[in-house]
Order: structure tokens, then C-alpha cells, then sequence
């Protein structure tokens, strides 16, 4: 797409309002936080800094809870959690969890006699203070695929500074990554809950996270449906704040690939036995090529743009801060040799001798 000074300015606004409500924002001049920052006036030490190492993030007035309320998974602190979920064993292939809040909406088909998941309770997700992020999708998983999941983050810790011989806090962003592979093989041995092959985390020390999959049959060969959660399982101790233990910037995604190379990742499956009012009917036929790949729990969920020619993707996203490009509109159409082609309503009337307009047509189709 070539960009123009719009879209330009349409993106800028988007980084802002990104940085305002999510962060990271680095900006200033690097300064070396391997030494100790002593500042010997006020107006030199409130000018805007980086880390000179890295180039990431200090926070000099608030703490990051203070500067950032959206992409944060809290600690649990003293909060209760259990590993099962409030089963509804009324309704067919329908999991409620703590909170009230359902995964449903799939396939109507699923075997009832299929023991419900001992799946993860989601309710960290819609606390004030959520714990846990996770996304939902339908993919076809066959012993010689592979679903890896790479999240990243960022966590803050204190900087100590001296401020005319008056200490200070500030707090200094380093980046979380962990990476998590899960086998396909191994999806009948777990019971429905996936061990991983492979882990690899980069500064979490300190912190309790996890990258956690959970999956069920939908009742077709091969196809379940998997949640995939990052939780954030810190425990709040002594000499710790909760700025501390915090995981900022939190996103993931989840792609499933194996060696034929093609995508395994589903529509999401919209329940069989729903009754649709003619306004959803509409809907539907208007936005029938416009496949939901994935539903959010505590977050938005996004996937892939280009989407194959056997409707399905590779990799599905759990993020916070969807970005949606709708397309211009126009009613300009151009024919293939770059021709602008014009219908005329006076041809179609038979208002003009010897022309109604049929060529006009045929190329309009």
C-alpha cells in the first residue's frame, strides 16, 4: 500500500493513543543505568530519558500501575484460584467458568459423552485486576503438527536516583519473552490439557508466569478446540509491590504448522441451534467471506490478514489493542486496462438512439 501524509498521520495517532494507554513510550536521551544517576538540579533530572543499554523505557513521575491501566496482568496476590471451571452439565459442550462468562458458540455436534476438559479457570480474566489473558479457536491437530505459542511482555524495576542528595524512585522497562511448543502427538495423552516440548523464557525470574493450553474434542476428526492463557501466578511477598510482580504490554499468539505446510486454524464455529433475527441474517450474508478465527477472554483476539484459499490461518493473536484496516470505498470502477467505466442511466433508459447501454454491462460483470 503506498502511504500518503493521511495515513502517515492516521498511524502516528494510532502509536500515540498506543503508547498513552499500553506503552512502551521510550524517549529522551539515554542515560547509563549500570551507575549510580545522581542529579545535582531538578530541571536536568526531569528532562525525558532512555536506558542507554537498550534503549527501553524509564518512568520518572508514576509508577508503571500508575502510568498504565490496559495490557496488565496483576498478580494473584491473595486471591483464590482453582484449576476447574464451573461446568454447566446442562448444556451440551458448554464450559462456564467462575465469573459467569462461557465459551460457546461452537458446534453443536461436540460429543456429549466426551468428559468435559479440567480446564483452566478464566476468571483472573475479568477481575478489576485481571490475572490471565487467553483466546479461543478451532484447529485441526494431527500428530505431526506443532502449535508454539510466544508471548512477550515487559516488567519495571526500581531505579534507584538522587535528586540534589534527595533519593528518588524511578523504574527501568526490560522486555519478557517465553516461548512455549506443544506436539500434536501428545493431544490424546493429556487429557485435555497440553504439556509442552519445549520452553524457553527470557528474564521471568522472579515472576510466575505460564503459557498454558487447553483443549476438546469438537466432534470431527481431528479438529478441537484449544484456549491458550498466559497467566500471571506471582504471589505477592514481602519487600515486593505489586509494580513489581506485574507483566505490562502482555500479548501472545499461537500458530499451529507441520510439514505439508498448510494452515490448520478453523473458522470459530457459531452454534448450530441458534435463531438469527433478520437484521443478524443480513449480517451474515453481508459479512459471509469475513470468518472469525478466534474469540478473546479478557482481551481481543486477531489472526492473520490474508486468509488462504481453504479459509482457514496459521497463527491467531491475543492482544488488547486490535488495529483494523477498513478499505477505501469508491464507486470508481476501473476496467483492466486501467480504464474508468461509465454507466449511463440514459443509455438504460432508452433515451439514447442506437446505445442501451448492454457493453457497459457486460463489462460491469
Amino acid at each position: 500500500m503506498i502511504e500518503t501524509g493521511n495515513s502517515a498521520n492516521r498511524d502516528r495517532i494510532i502509536n500515540n493513543l498506543r503508547e498513552e494507554m499500553i506503552g512502551p513510550a521510550p524517549s529522551g536521551e539515554d542515560l547509563d543505568c549500570t551507575a549510580e544517576i545522581a542529579f545535582d538540579d531538578a530541571a536536568t533530572a526531569y528532562r525525558a530519558y532512555r536506558q542507554m543499554a537498550n534503549g527501553d523505557e524509564i518512568l520518572q513521575r508514576d509508577g508503571p500501575l500508575n502510568r498504565y491501566g490496559v495490557a496488565v496482568l496483576h498478580p494473584l496476590e491473595k486471591k483464590k484460584e482453582t484449576d476447574a471451571p464451573v461446568i454447566d452439565k446442562h448444556a451440551t459442550g458448554r464450559i462456564v467458568f467462575e465469573d459467569g462468562e462461557a465459551v460457546d458458540n461452537h458446534n453443536d455436534s461436540v460429543n456429549s459423552d466426551v468428559p468435559d476438559p479440567d480446564f483452566l479457570n478464566l476468571a483472573t480474566s475479568n477481575q478489576e485486576l485481571p490475572s490471565s489473558m487467553a483466546i479461543t479457536f478451532l484447529a485441526e491437530i494431527t500428530d505431526d503438527s506443532e502449535l508454539t505459542v510466544y508471548a512477550k511482555g515487559g516488567r519495571y524495576n526500581k531505579l534507584p536516583v538522587k535528586i540534589q542528595k534527595e533519593s528518588k524512585v524511578w523504574w527501568a522497562r526490560s522486555e519478557v519473552q517465553m516461548v512455549s511448543a506443544f506436539s500434536g502427538a501428545d493431544l490424546p495423552k493429556t487429557k485435555n490439557k497440553f504439556i509442552p516440548v519445549l520452553t524457553r523464557n527470557k528474564n521471568t525470574d522472579g515472576l510466575n508466569l505460564s503459557i498454558e493450553l487447553f483443549a476438546r474434542p469438537n466432534g470431527l476428526p481431528n479438529q478441537h478446540l484449544i484456549t491458550a492463557v498466559l497467566i500471571n501466578r506471582t504471589a505477592l511477598s514481602k519487600g515486593f509491590t505489586p509494580d513489581e510482580c506485574a507483566l505490562f504490554q502482555s500479548e501472545f499468539d499461537v500458530s499451529v504448522t507441520s510439514p505439508n505446510g498448510k494452515q490448520h486454524i478453523l473458522p470459530y464455529p457459531q452454534s448450530v441451534s441458534r435463531t438469527l433475527t433478520d437484521e443478524e441474517e443480513s449480517i451474515d450474508l453481508l459479512y459471509r467471506r469475513a470468518q472469525t478465527f478466534a474469540v478473546g477472554h479478557g482481551c481481543s483476539a486477531d489472526w492473520d490478514q490474508e486468509v488462504g484459499e481453504s479459509e482457514k490461518v496459521q497463527r491467531v493473536n491475543a492482544t488488547h489493542f486490535p488495529v483494523f484496516e477498513a478499505p477505501a470505498v469508491t464507486s470508481e470502477i476501473k476496467r483492466a486496462d486501467r480504464s474508468t467505466l461509465e454507466i449511463s442511466m440514459a443509455k438504460l433508459a432508452g433515451l439514447i438512439p442506437g446505445d442501451d447501454g448492454r457493453p457497459e454491462l457486460t463489462d460491469l460483470g
